[in-house]
């Protein structure tokens, strides 16, 4: 089989690398995803394995999609970034190794591929405070404590709180909202937290999950909604708001958002934000 491992420079992993070369797997570093992706399906992959985080995945995934749906080898993922959001929701072994093994084993899935003005995301949107916090979380902060980086550099933003009051559309319902924090979730797991245990990358839905009405003076009603959610009473929770639709419509009535991530990776968009689902767009390789 024609397999390929993909490494950015700088990622160092000693017993990922001693384990291709026993296995005779290909090791290619490049800095551009787009680039290590086209050359490796020039070169004849049958799958195409990315080692990094879900920065490094989303990018190899959108050059995938940009190929004709007979021309996308499978993607598979060896998770050795922060967060590892997308491997972890598909059930990924942690350790490098194991889950080299399983890129080679696994079979292919087809998988829904979320879009947001056009721009494809894999794992899911994120906007408002985690946004934020993903942007400023250092890097050695991030090696240190992981996904927990992002809960902590969160909390530090709370004084800095901004809501942004937007029309949301969601299937057929509409609803003007101050949000504080915007998911919009294909795998339903976004920075390390599992927001939406229910959501499926195989069920033509995303899954919003948003934090509304927060008084910015008032920025512990954000974690007093935050706690009831963890403890599992969301359902009663006047600050939460939870929706399942293949189609969202985000229309800013004030504040734009400064900064949309996708798959963690920020992105700026002008205006109305249009989220939809591309169903069955990627072939994934997962247990």
């Amino acid at each position: 089989m024609n397999v390929q491992l993909l490494l950015r420079p700088g990622t160092t992993c000693a017993p990922l690398l001693a384990e291709a070369r026993a296995l005779a797997v290909p090791v290619v570093v490049e800095a551009e995803m787009a680039d290590a992706v086209a050359n490796a399906v020039a070169a004849g992959a049958e799958r195409v394995v990315v080692a990094g985080g879900d920065g490094t995945v989303h990018h190899a995934a959108r050059a995938l999609l940009q190929r004709p749906p007979d021309g996308r080898p499978p993607l598979g993922i060896v998770p050795l970034g922060t967060a590892n959001d997308l491997a972890t929701a598909i059930g990924l072994p942690r350790d490098p190794v194991q889950a080299l093994h399983a890129a080679l084993e696994a079979e292919p899935l087809w998988v829904d591929v979320g879009r947001c003005n056009g721009e494809a995301f894999v794992n899911g949107l994120s906007a408002g405070l985690g946004a934020v916090a993903t942007r400023k979380a250092s890097p050695d902060l991030k090696s240190a404590l992981g996904a927990v980086a992002y809960l902590l550099r969160g909390l530090a933003e709370l004084g800095n709180l901004q809501v942004h009051r937007s029309h949301i559309t969601a299937g057929s319902a509409t609803q003007r909202v101050d949000l504080a924090l915007l998911s919009i979730c294909n795998s339903g797991r976004i920075g390390g937290t599992d927001l939406v245990p229910a959501a499926s990358l195989e069920d033509g839905a995303l899954d919003l999950f948003a934090v509304v009405d927060i008084d910015p003076a008032e920025p512990g009603s954000l974690l007093a909604a935050l706690q009831e959610f963890a403890s599992g009473e969301a359902a009663a929770a006047k600050h939460l708001w939870r929706y399942r639709a293949a189609r969202f419509r985000i229309e800013p009535l004030g504040v734009p958002f400064e900064t949309i991530n996708l798959d963690g990776e920020p992105y700026r968009f002008e205006g109305t934000l249009t989220v939809d689902v591309w169903p069955k767009a990627l072939p994934l390789l997962r247990v």
